[in-house]
């Protein structure tokens, strides 16, 4: 079975390294995914854009606008990001950026207008952006370079994005606060995906407050246009999260980050029936598997258990959809029989 990972980070994130090390017993490197991502039949993945400056300080309020992802100088070309968004820095030209990345990365509606140059924070943009000319650095906020290289308009790595995540609960804003709203007009505006954070903060510095899932309910009504996905299917208010996406057609949800281990945790817990049953009523209830994306978090969990932990969750009838149709078609990922030419790293 081909999956698409529909929520992975590839970033250098102090605790996501941690965690890979102590907790999930995953290899959080380049090589690390490819190997994963290969052995388990993964041929697309969305990373959600992120990064901390200095180390060990996520949510990093000082984060430039757009989070991206910089684990590595060349990620492999199979992953497709999400911008991150810290409100704390959407002025000094973070838009600006975000529509250029987006501009030469994917058009409206997804088609593909030109490989952005480099990857990562080291991510340049096209000669071509905007009215430009010459050979400059590609500036990020504030005029501060997005990475050292220059806008050369040659091919290079080319990453494309798949759309925008708000770090809701990280970042002490509701997903309605008026600063989000022209981050939504640029969703709209190229036809993106938003991923929203939900229920639980993986850090302490977290609000619950500003991550319960019934918030997406008003963005929802209030853009009817813009696809929203709420993360981690919000848990603990998994039926929560499950109303607001039954009853909104253009909010889905992924299952991504609902727990965090090794293989072993995962094998001990797909054996308690209250644990399993617990995510299989709220699903069973809502009954709109083509609102449900398969996510891992990696590296929070190894993916195989992961596989087989939502395995566990859904109908087999659902596989498809859940472990692959569904992403490739919320985030506007290559066409399906383009997509099956991909085979892994």
């Amino acid at each position: 079975m081909k999956i698409i990972d529909a929520h992975m980070h590839f970033s250098k994130i102090a605790s996501f390294s941690d965690t890979g090390l102590l907790v999930s017993g995953v290899d959080y490197s380049d090589s690390g995914y490819r190997a994963e991502a290969g052995a388990c039949g993964i041929v697309r993945s969305v990373c959600m854009g992120l990064t901390e400056s200095p180390p060990a300080v996520f949510p990093d309020a000082g984060a430039p606008t757009p989070m991206l992802a910089d684990l590595s100088d060349e990620p492999p070309r199979e992953i497709a990001v999400c911008l991150g968004v810290n409100p704390h820095t959407l002025t000094g030209g973070a838009l600006e950026t975000m529509e250029a990345l987006i501009q030469n990365g994917r058009g409206p509606g997804g088609s593909e207008v030109g490989p952005v140059v480099g990857s990562g924070v080291s991510m340049g943009v096209r000669q071509d952006v905007g009215d430009r000319g010459g050979r400059e650095p590609c500036r990020g906020p504030g005029g501060s370079g997005v990475g050292s290289g220059v806008c050369t308009g040659e091919p290079g790595v080319g990453v494309k994005i798949a759309g925008i995540k708000i770090y809701a609960g990280y970042y002490h804003f509701d997903v309605n606060d008026p600063v989000y709203a022209p981050v939504y007009d640029i969703a709209e505006k190229y036809d993106l995906a938003v991923a929203i954070h939900s229920g639980d903060t993986y850090s302490e510095k977290g609000k619950l407050v500003y991550s319960q899932p019934l918030s997406v309910d008003n963005l929802a009504v209030d853009r009817p246009g813009m696809r929203i996905v709420i993360c981690h299917m919000g848990a603990p208010w998994i039926y929560d999260c499950c109303e607001v996406a039954g009853k909104n057609p253009n909010v889905y949800m992924d299952l991504s980050g609902m727990h965090v281990g090794d293989a072993a945790y995962f094998s001990k817990r797909m054996c308690d029936p209250l644990l399993i049953n617990y995510y299989k009523q709220a699903l069973t209830v809502m009954d709109k598997y083509d609102k449900v994306l398969f996510g891992t978090d990696w590296p929070l969990a190894p993916m195989a258990s992961y596989i087989e932990f939502c395995k566990e969750l859904v109908p087999p009838d659902a596989y498809a959809g859940v472990f692959y149709e569904n992403a490739a078609r919320v985030y506007k990922l290559e066409k399906l029989e383009k997509l099956e030419k991909w085979t892994g790293p």
